[in-house]
């Protein structure tokens, strides 16, 4: 992203020793991040050398790999600050996000989308962030989610999809789905609120 900066420790973390990806075939890595905090109306003017905070999108507790229906699901019910920079799919994922029907447009779900591409089965976290975001205190998930459930018809024809091919995740996709559309369904009509970002921060690391 243009606002967004490779984290070159992070890099070497992943490379082994051969100069490879050691990366599983049919696994989505989505961050961790280190993150800056910037102003809401001030970009950010620290002290480089300051050590970040890691952000992830993973249970705090752990585990740091998830099932594909597990980790959409944990994001359905309690967004977490997630993005794609950082962020090593399959290029197969991105092809399927071009090429299949309905097309994807805009970036709100795209996580998501991007993670239950068929060839997928597992969404896992590295180790170490590969990349330093700049994030605001002012953000609000709810808001995102208010947008981003706009594109839920394609989000749960994604979701139908990939339960096609993996029939062990059916159950549990069609329960995040309902679940999602029962959240929004109450939250439109005033009985509770949609649910607020959860910032979830897994520690600190070197810049």
């Amino acid at each position: 992203a243009y606002d967004d900066e490779v984290r070159a420790s992070g890099i070497e973390a992943i490379v082994d020793e051969a100069g490879s990806w050691p990366l599983v075939p049919g696994t989505a890595y989505f961050g961790p991040w280190a993150m800056r905090h910037e102003q809401p109306t001030q970009l950010w003017a620290g002290d480089p050398r300051e050590r970040l905070e890691s952000w992830t999108s993973f249970p705090l507790d752990g585990p740091a790999e998830l099932a594909v229906e597990q980790w959409v699901t944990e994001q359905l019910r309690q967004p977490t600050y997630i993005q794609m920079s950082g962020s090593v799919n399959p290029l197969q994922s991105f092809i399927d996000l071009k090429d299949l029907r309905p097309r994807k447009r805009g970036p709100m779900r795209i996580e998501m989308a991007v993670a239950s591409a068929t060839g997928s089965r597992s969404v896992a976290d590295f180790a170490e962030p590969a990349s330093i975001i700049y994030g605001r205190s002012n953000s609000d998930r709810a808001a995102y989610g208010k947008r981003a459930r706009k594109e839920d018809m394609h989000l749960a024809t994604w979701l139908a999809r990939y339960s096609l091919h993996h029939r062990r995740a059916a159950t549990t996709l069609t329960a995040a789905t309902i679940g999602a559309v029962s959240s929004a369904v109450a939250a439109a009509v005033g009985i509770k609120d949609l649910p607020r970002e959860e910032w979830r921060v897994r520690g600190t690391v070197d810049p």
